[in-house]
C-alpha cells in the first residue's frame, strides 16, 4: 500500500506520511507538516513564527487488528498576537494527550454506562472525558 493511500485513510489534514513501518502488532507512521503555518491555542490565530518543535508519538484508531502510532512534529509558536510562547493547538489532538480526540471517543463509547448501570472496558472515566469532550 502507498504512502498516499495510508495519508488518505488516516485523513489528518496538514500533514503527510513519509515513513511506515509494520510490526505484527501495530502501524507507525511519521509524519510531517505540510505547512509552515501554526495556531495559538489562546487567541485561535493563525502564524508562521515556530519557535521550536519536539516529536510526540501519539496513538490513533486500530488499523485492523493493528494498533497505530502516529509520530509527529509539534511545534511551540511564538503567537504575535497574544505575545505568548505555547504549543501549537492541532484540531485533532487535545493538549497534552497522547491519543487522537477520535480514539479517545471510539474508547469513550466503549466505556459508556449501559442500561444496567455498569461501567463496560475499566478505563477510567476522568481521563476520557478529557480528552473526548471536543
Amino acid at each position: 500500500m502507498s504512502l498516499k493511500s495510508i495519508e488518505e485513510i488516516v485523513g489528518l489534514q496538514g500533514y503527510s506520511v513519509t515513513e511506515m513501518s509494520i510490526t505484527p502488532q501495530e502501524v507507525s507512521l511519521q509524519l510531517t507538516k505540510t505547512t509552515a503555518s501554526y495556531c495559538c491555542p489562546t487567541c485561535r490565530q493563525t502564524t508562521f513564527a515556530g519557535y521550536d518543535s519536539t516529536v510526540r508519538t501519539i496513538e490513533d484508531l486500530p488499523l485492523g487488528d493493528k494498533r497505530l502510532f502516529l509520530t509527529l512534529p509539534i511545534v511551540r509558536l511564538s503567537c504575535p498576537t497574544c505575545h505568548t510562547v505555547q504549543t501549537e493547538a492541532l484540531p485533532f489532538l487535545a493538549p497534552y494527550q497522547r491519543h487522537t480526540k477520535r480514539f479517545l471517543q471510539y474508547i469513550h463509547r466503549l466505556c459508556t454506562i449501559h442500561g444496567d448501570g455498569e461501567r463496560r472496558g475499566g478505563v477510567d472515566g476522568l481521563t476520557l472525558d478529557h480528552g473526548a469532550a471536543d
